[in-house]
């Protein structure tokens, strides 16, 4: 795991890839459909994801925890629209 933590183009690649997740969760929990309210919220909120990601990015050893839990929590939102629609 020590590679994980000096590479910074795998860091960079981790903070793509958490940004991305980020954003998909956010369009999911604010649609667009709903009004431009949802949108406006939407970036703002992945505007302040994007500065805690920075932030924490700083500390060796987050980047790959991050994305677990965006994983995670992308995962039970998908499964629960999925539940929903049936």
């Amino acid at each position: 795991m020590s590679w994980l933590q000096g590479n910074a183009v795998v860091q960079k690649t981790f903070l793509a890839l958490s940004v991305s997740i980020g954003s998909l969760i956010l369009g999911y929990l604010f649609p667009k459909s709903e009004g431009s309210l949802n949108e406006t919220t939407s970036t703002v909120l992945l505007i302040m994801f994007f500065a805690l990601l920075e932030l924490s990015n700083r500390v060796n050893g987050t980047a790959l925890f991050i994305i677990l839990i965006l994983g995670g929590i992308l995962f039970y939102i998908l499964r629960k629209e999925r539940y929903e629609r049936i």
